[in-house]
């Protein structure tokens, strides 16, 4: 049975990626103001996806209970 474990881990995973590009965006180009919000916004997608992932990992493992 397919599950939506795996597109959550793709969100989640991507997302971290996401972030460590936006450190070397900010690395690059812009200041700390800029990065910040930025920073801030994707972060908060990174753990809401991290959260429906272990969230779905969780209820799969009771499940097999």
């Amino acid at each position: 049975a397919w599950t939506v474990a795996p597109l959550y881990s793709m969100l989640f995973h991507g997302g971290l990626g996401g972030m460590l590009l936006l450190y070397v965006v900010f690395f690059l180009r812009l200041n700390l103001a800029q990065t910040l919000p930025l920073a801030g916004l994707w972060g908060l997608f990174v753990a809401g996806s991290g959260f429906l992932l272990l969230s779905s990992l969780s209820a799969q493992r009771l499940k097999k209970d």
